[in-house]
């Protein structure tokens, strides 16, 4: 399995063991907003619902979880994928709010930044 490590971020492959970690994440109105779904539509976390995205993160070959100083905070995936072009898509949710993890705030800039170096 291959992890990708940073001072403080790490990129690893999705667990069912991840599931507890997604439910106490929450949902968080304005992180769903930001995602583009209507605030109506935002439905509650629940167990069954961190489960089944534990298992479709950990089943998709071109999903990783993304720590921050050791907590899961969100994850990181490859989409439309054209195999022929070699080229795809990259999606990066951050599912908590900027400021309660003081890392977190880094957590995008460091996956955004060639180096790394953040």
């Amino acid at each position: 399995m291959t992890v990708l490590k940073g001072a403080k971020v790490r990129l690893r492959r999705v667990s069912s063991e991840d599931a507890e970690a997604r439910f106490a994440l929450g949902t968080d109105a304005e992180i769903v907003n930001m995602f583009g779904v209507s605030l109506s539509d935002a439905k509650p976390m629940t167990r069954d619902a961190a489960e089944q995205w534990a298992e479709g993160q950990a089943n998709n070959p071109y999903a990783w979880a993304i720590e921050v100083e050791g907590c899961l905070v969100g994850e990181i995936k490859l989409h439309s994928i054209n195999v022929h072009d070699r080229r795809a898509s990259m999606a990066i949710g951050i599912d908590l709010p900027l400021n309660f993890h003081p890392a977190a705030t880094r957590a995008s800039v460091v996956l955004n930044t060639p180096s790394g170096a953040v």
